[in-house]
Parts: C-alpha cells; sequence; structure tokens
C-alpha cells in the first residue's frame, strides 16, 4: 500500500511515514530514480512537502540521513532522523513498547530502575505524544507510534513518591 505526497507541485509516492503535524520524522519514498532524488534533496533541504492534506517539513533541529536503494527501474530511499530514533532528548517508539521507553528512560538517567516499573514509568515519567504514522518498518507496523521524553519532574523523587505510596515495589 502507497500513498501520495507532492514536493513542489510534483507527485511522489511513500510506503512508510512518521510526522506530527508540523515534521516528517521519517519517510520512505520510492519511484523513478531522478523524482525521488529530486524529493529527497527537498526534504533533506528542509522544503515543504504536502502529505494526507499536511505541510511539513523536517525538524529543524536535527540532521536527517537518507539510506537509498536502486533497483531496476525504481528507487528506494528511508530518509529519517537519527536522534528522535536514538538521541537522549525524545524518542519515537513504535506501539506502546514499555521495554523501548525502559531502556530510553534508563539511558538517560542515573537513578536505578527496576524493569518491572516499566509500565508505571510510562504512566507516570514520560510525556507521550501520539505521532502519525502510516504502513510498516521492518515488519512493524506504524499505525501507534509515539514520541516520548521525560516530564520536567525529578524522576528521583518520582520514584520515591512510586515507592512509599506503593505503586511501585
Amino acid at each position: 500500500m502507497y500513498k501520495k505526497f507532492y514536493v513542489f507541485g510534483i507527485p511522489c509516492f511513500t510506503d512508510a511515514y512518521i510526522c506530527d503535524e508540523d515534521f516528517v520524522y521519517l519517510i520512505s519514498i520510492f519511484g523513478r530514480q531522478s523524482i525521488t532524488k529530486a524529493a529527497a534533496a527537498a526534504i533533506l533541504n528542509g522544503r515543504e512537502i504536502e502529505l494526507d492534506g499536511m505541510i511539513l517539513r523536517r525538524p529543524y533541529s536535527c540532521e536527517m540521513k537518507a539510506l537509498t536503494q536502486n533497483l531496476k527501474d525504481v528507487t528506494h530511499k528511508v530518509i529519517y532522523c537519527p536522534f528522535y530514533f536514538s538521541g537522549e532528548g525524545y524518542r519515537i517508539i513504535i506501539g506502546k513498547d514499555y521495554d523501548a521507553a525502559y531502556d530510553f528512560i534508563d539511558s538517560t538517567t542515573t537513578t536505578p530502575l527496576k524493569r518491572e516499573w516499566k509500565e508505571w514509568l510510562w504512566e507516570n515519567a514520560l510525556d507521550v505524544q501520539k505521532l502519525v504514522g502510516f504502513g510498516s518498518i521492518d515488519n512493524l507496523p506504524l499505525d501507534q507510534v509515539f514520541m516520548v521524553s521525560l516530564k520536567s519532574r525529578n524522576l528521583d523523587e518520582l520514584i520515591l513518591e512510586g515507592l512509599r505510596s506503593g505503586q511501585i515495589r
């Protein structure tokens, strides 16, 4: 399955993407080499694309990378922002993957954590923003995609509060 999107009014095709109302964090594009190359260059340079009625750009704050595969008559590119998939401040998580969320929190704090707290941490320690997803990446459907970040509260204080109240052990 694929969707059309437009760059400078020229139709292009995508089989997967992750975005919010302003930015595209990952997009998989394919088509004739010249069109795919031009569309990728536009996205990488911060030009607007029109996708599903939204006007999107790449995030201003991070560098994007492109992976390219040239097939017989078709070029396929995956353009993504590595920061949001492996960075410290924010993390894009596909599905309600409590283990991935736990790993993100654990990598950003010195507070000792227990993996058994992972669901509680998702609910209490993270700001969770639902993103728009389409298609799949590595056989993972993108129908539920989230951008997570630590809440501004002190994590040590939150853990102590959870232990005192008996919400976690």
